[in-house]
């Protein structure tokens, strides 16, 4: 009986056959016997039981892990990469729930046997038999499972027979023997179901690995390529590699899967790997645009330098031609120059001093009418002095005879009056 179904150990305690069990057992020294047996009976049926409740929750957490690993195996084959990783975790807490489970029927298997041994030797003893002793205890009998040994150590005593309500422990151990072996042949079909599977997907992620390789190998592969292109000749590659039935685990479906993934992944890469190279020119290219503007702007800037210092040495050679120019006239002595004369006479006296070629013909004449204006301005002005200087000296001359003759009046005066004085004298 299975669930909630099943009866617990306490309510078969309270069965009316064993009720009437205990009823008998009431007096003597047959009594102790019975209540060690019993004992022992209710012992090892409650952990049947308990035993039986846990193999029918790991079986079901065994079944329910089992249904994810079947979902995961099958998002893998999908190309899920999440699956993938999460598989072998998911396989290897597979594998420990079924070595627990098949250590819990193991367990239980044992027990059932051990039990039945001592079910059949406490019911079937010879109850005149006075020198032996009483049944194994309890706790011999349920530790025997614990420690998961291979026998069940028990005292064999001679027992009269009871009524037939108290071979309900034998019913039960047969009935929780028959469930063991149930679980256990389950779990044998469990295993090798999951063996077998184990095995195809071993020879599926082994093709896939292999189809893969041989795509790799194949030269003449294009990411423009399709399934009907190139289907047959990497299905003969595959054969070649595992052979006809090792290359048959892997279908058409998956390869189709394969290679589109494979073609898709390697033009992602060529994409990446032409932009990255589209890239590294184009940052080439900046850089050498950035190192020829810097270069223009350098020489630019030197250009500009050399030539202001160019047209600052042009001006002050310019300078100083013109200054030449006018000590060239100024050396002219014999005759000396003059405001009046003319740039015609004036240039065939200096046409073959360096200091008058050295000033362009445009600047010449040019020169020249300054320098004959300053000279009239100086001309005139020294003209204008002479002319100041002479009415100066004239009109000092006037003043000086002015004063002469004032002076010559006074005297003359004088000697009048000297003169009166003494006549009047």
């Amino acid at each position: 009986v299975r669930g909630p179904q099943r009866p617990s150990a306490p309510e078969c305690l309270k069965f009316p056959f064993m009720r009437a069990a205990n009823k008998a057992l009431s007096a003597g020294e047959e009594a102790d016997r019975w209540s060690d047996g019993f004992g022992v009976w209710k012992a090892i049926t409650g952990k049947l039981f308990d035993l039986e409740a846990s193999i029918v929750s790991q079986t079901s957490a065994t079944s329910k892990q089992k249904g994810n690993v079947k979902k995961l195996k099958e998002a893998a084959d999908a190309g899920e990469s999440a699956a993938v990783a999460a598989l072998e975790a998911e396989e290897e807490r597979l594998g420990a729930m079924e070595a627990e489970l098949d250590a819990k029927v193991a367990r239980f298997e044992q027990l059932t046997l051990g039990a039945s041994r001592w079910m059949a030797k406490w019911m079937g003893g010879d109850g005149n038999d006075k020198s032996t002793t009483a049944t194994t205890s309890t706790t011999a009998v349920v530790e025997k499972d614990e420690k998961s040994s291979t026998s069940t150590t028990t005292t064999e005593v001679g027992v009269e027979p009871i009524s037939a309500g108290a071979r309900f422990g034998g019913m039960a151990a047969s009935f929780a023997a028959q469930m063991a072996a149930n679980l256990r042949s389950d779990a044998e079909q469990r295993a090798a179901r999951m063996e077998a599977e184990a095995l195809r997907s071993r020879a599926l992620k082994n093709a896939s690995t292999a189809f893969v390789q041989v795509m790799k190998a194949d030269g003449a592969l294009a990411v423009t390529d399709d399934w009907e292109a190139v289907g047959d000749r990497l299905g003969v590659a595959l054969e070649a590699a595992l052979g006809v039935e090792g290359a048959a685990v892997l279908e058409e479906g998956k390869r189709r899967q394969l290679l589109r993934s494979y073609l898709g992944a390697r033009a992602a890469a060529e994409r990446a790997k032409t932009a990255e190279v589209e890239a590294a020119e184009q940052r080439k290219l900046a850089a050498e645009e950035a190192r020829a503007r810097a270069a223009r702007e350098e020489a630019a800037l030197l250009a500009a330098r050399v030539a202001r210092v160019a047209e600052a040495e042009e001006a002050e050679a310019a300078l100083q031609r013109e200054v030449d120019f006018r000590q060239m006239l100024d050396d002219l002595k014999e005759p000396p120059l003059s405001s009046a004369a003319p740039w015609a006479v004036v240039r065939r006296r200096v046409w073959s001093d360096r200091r008058f070629v050295a000033v362009p013909a445009s600047q010449r004449e040019a020169l020249f009418d300054e320098y004959i204006q300053v000279l009239a301005e100086y001309e005139a002005a020294v003209t204008a002095a002479d002319d100041s200087r002479a009415a100066a000296e004239e009109e000092r001359k006037v003043d000086s005879e002015e004063t002469k003759k004032k002076k010559a009046g006074k005297g003359a005066k004088g000697g009048e009056e000297e003169k009166g004085a003494a006549l009047r004298e």
